[in-house]
C-alpha cells in the first residue's frame, strides 16, 4: 500500500471521527488483519484457536512477527494481491507462517488442505443415543456400515 494510499485511508477515517491503530499506519494497512490473526492465533495461548496454531508447534516467522510492514512486503512482492474469495493459506498445514509455505486459496483449496482427521467407529446403543469408539485400521465404509 503506497504512502499515498495510506492518507487517503487515514483522511476517510479522520472524517468518520476515527483514528488508526497505531502510530505507523499499520491497521490501515490491507493486509493488517491477516497479520494479526496469524500471529495471534501463535503466540496468545489464551486465544480460542491456540490449541490448533500455537499449541502444535506452528510458529510466525520471526522477522514478520516483530514488523508486520515486512509480512505486508512479502505478501504483495511474493504473492500479489489477494484475488477475490481467497484467503491466505499454509502450503504445509503443519508447517509454518514461514516464507515460501503461504499461498492465496480459495475456499475449496482451503478445505482439501487439513490434517487427518482421526477415524472413528459409529455404534447404536440400546437407548439410541450414538457413542464413539477408536477404531484402528478401519476404512471410511466402516464409520457408515456401523
Amino acid at each position: 500500500m503506497t504512502s499515498q494510499a495510506i492518507e487517503k485511508r487515514m483522511a476517510t477515517l479522520v472524517a468518520k471521527g476515527q483514528t488508526a491503530n497505531y502510530k505507523d499506519h499499520r491497521s490501515l494497512h490491507p493486509h493488517y488483519n491477516r497479520w494479526y490473526s496469524m500471529v495471534i492465533r501463535c503466540e496468545n495461548a489464551s486465544h480460542p484457536t491456540y490449541r490448533h496454531y500455537g499449541a502444535r508447534g506452528i510458529a510466525v516467522y520471526s522477522e514478520w512477527a516483530k514488523d508486520p510492514w515486512s509480512f505486508f512486503n512479502y505478501l504483495d512482492s511474493e504473492l500479489g494481491p489477494c484475488p477475490p474469495k481467497h484467503s491466505l493459506d499454509r502450503i504445509d498445514v503443519n508447517g509454518n507462517y514461514e516464507p515460501g509455505n503461504l499461498r492465496w486459496a480459495s475456499p475449496q483449496e482451503q478445505a482439501a488442505n487439513r490434517r487427518p482427521r482421526r477415524l472413528v467407529k459409529l455404534v447404536q446403543s440400546s437407548s439410541h443415543v450414538w457413542a464413539i469408539q477408536p477404531w484402528a485400521d478401519a476404512g471410511v465404509q466402516a464409520i457408515w456400515d456401523a
